[in-house]
Protein backbone atom coordinates (compact mmCIF):
# COMPACT_ATOMS: atom_id res chain seq x y z
CA UNK A 1 0.00 0.00 0.00
CA UNK A 2 1.34 3.59 -0.89
CA UNK A 3 0.93 6.19 1.29
CA UNK A 4 -0.21 9.67 0.11
CA UNK A 5 1.07 13.09 1.02
CA UNK A 6 -2.10 13.64 2.61
CA UNK A 7 -1.94 10.94 5.25
CA UNK A 8 -4.76 9.21 3.73
CA UNK A 9 -4.44 5.49 2.40
CA UNK A 10 -6.05 3.71 -0.65
CA UNK A 11 -6.67 0.24 -0.95
CA UNK A 12 -4.93 -1.55 -3.48
CA UNK A 13 -5.89 -4.80 -5.46
CA UNK A 14 -3.36 -6.53 -7.41
CA UNK A 15 -4.34 -9.89 -9.36
CA UNK A 16 -3.60 -11.58 -12.27
CA UNK A 17 -5.50 -10.55 -15.26
CA UNK A 18 -8.72 -12.36 -15.94
CA UNK A 19 -7.26 -15.30 -19.12
CA UNK A 20 -4.41 -15.65 -16.44
CA UNK A 21 -5.73 -17.45 -13.38
CA UNK A 22 -7.98 -20.38 -13.04
CA UNK A 23 -9.99 -20.60 -9.80
CA UNK A 24 -11.52 -23.66 -8.78
CA UNK A 25 -15.14 -23.01 -7.32
CA UNK A 26 -15.02 -25.06 -4.48
CA UNK A 27 -11.84 -23.21 -3.45
CA UNK A 28 -13.50 -19.59 -4.16
CA UNK A 29 -16.94 -20.71 -2.36
CA UNK A 30 -14.92 -22.03 0.97
CA UNK A 31 -12.42 -19.36 1.50
CA UNK A 32 -15.73 -16.46 1.25
CA UNK A 33 -17.76 -18.66 3.51
CA UNK A 34 -14.49 -18.55 6.08
CA UNK A 35 -14.90 -14.47 5.29
CA UNK A 36 -18.29 -14.12 6.63
CA UNK A 37 -18.60 -16.53 9.12
CA UNK A 38 -15.35 -15.50 10.78
CA UNK A 39 -17.38 -11.71 11.84
CA UNK A 40 -20.52 -13.83 13.02
CA UNK A 41 -18.21 -15.88 14.78
CA UNK A 42 -16.83 -12.92 16.70
CA UNK A 43 -20.43 -11.40 17.06
CA UNK A 44 -21.58 -14.63 19.06
CA UNK A 45 -18.80 -14.43 21.31
CA UNK A 46 -18.86 -11.02 22.07
CA UNK A 47 -22.76 -11.65 22.73
CA UNK A 48 -21.85 -14.50 25.11
CA UNK A 49 -19.23 -12.08 26.92
CA UNK A 50 -21.91 -9.82 27.34
CA UNK A 51 -24.59 -12.48 29.25
CA UNK A 52 -21.22 -13.73 31.31
CA UNK A 53 -20.25 -10.20 32.16
CA UNK A 54 -16.45 -11.17 31.20
CA UNK A 55 -14.57 -7.89 30.36
CA UNK A 56 -11.39 -9.69 29.23
CA UNK A 57 -13.43 -12.16 26.95
CA UNK A 58 -15.39 -8.94 25.58
CA UNK A 59 -12.81 -7.07 24.89
CA UNK A 60 -11.10 -9.90 22.94
CA UNK A 61 -13.81 -10.35 21.15
CA UNK A 62 -14.24 -6.69 19.53
CA UNK A 63 -10.88 -6.74 18.48
CA UNK A 64 -11.44 -9.79 16.86
CA UNK A 65 -14.74 -8.41 14.93
CA UNK A 66 -12.57 -4.95 14.07
CA UNK A 67 -9.53 -7.42 12.38
CA UNK A 68 -12.27 -9.93 11.08
CA UNK A 69 -14.43 -6.92 9.91
CA UNK A 70 -11.66 -5.09 8.48
CA UNK A 71 -10.51 -8.48 6.60
CA UNK A 72 -14.04 -8.55 5.39
CA UNK A 73 -14.60 -5.29 4.18
CA UNK A 74 -11.04 -5.29 2.21
CA UNK A 75 -11.91 -8.59 0.06
CA UNK A 76 -15.10 -7.13 -0.51
CA UNK A 77 -14.02 -3.83 -1.57
CA UNK A 78 -11.51 -5.72 -3.82
CA UNK A 79 -14.11 -8.65 -5.55
CA UNK A 80 -16.51 -7.25 -8.38
CA UNK A 81 -18.11 -10.43 -8.81
CA UNK A 82 -18.58 -10.64 -4.82
CA UNK A 83 -19.92 -7.69 -4.91
CA UNK A 84 -22.44 -8.39 -8.17
CA UNK A 85 -23.93 -11.88 -5.81
CA UNK A 86 -23.84 -9.92 -2.53
CA UNK A 87 -26.17 -7.31 -4.13
CA UNK A 88 -28.34 -9.86 -5.83
CA UNK A 89 -29.04 -11.97 -2.60
CA UNK A 90 -29.19 -9.10 -0.61
CA UNK A 91 -32.37 -7.72 -3.66
CA UNK A 92 -33.53 -11.46 -3.43
CA UNK A 93 -33.81 -11.59 0.37
CA UNK A 94 -35.65 -8.41 0.46
CA UNK A 95 -38.03 -8.98 -2.24
CA UNK A 96 -38.64 -12.60 -0.13
CA UNK A 97 -39.21 -10.80 3.15
CA UNK A 98 -41.81 -8.25 1.01
CA UNK A 99 -43.66 -10.99 -0.31
CA UNK A 100 -43.64 -12.78 3.17
CA UNK A 101 -45.34 -9.87 5.00
CA UNK A 102 -47.42 -9.57 2.03
CA UNK A 103 -49.12 -13.34 2.49
CA UNK A 104 -49.40 -12.63 6.14
CA UNK A 105 -51.92 -9.86 5.96
CA UNK A 106 -53.67 -11.25 2.65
Amino acid sequence: MKWPDDGSSTWQFESLDEGQRVINSKDKGIFWMGVYVAPLAWVLLIILAVFRFTLDYLLIAFIGIMLSGTNLYGYYKCSKDQKKKMESYARGFMTQGIMNAFNRFV
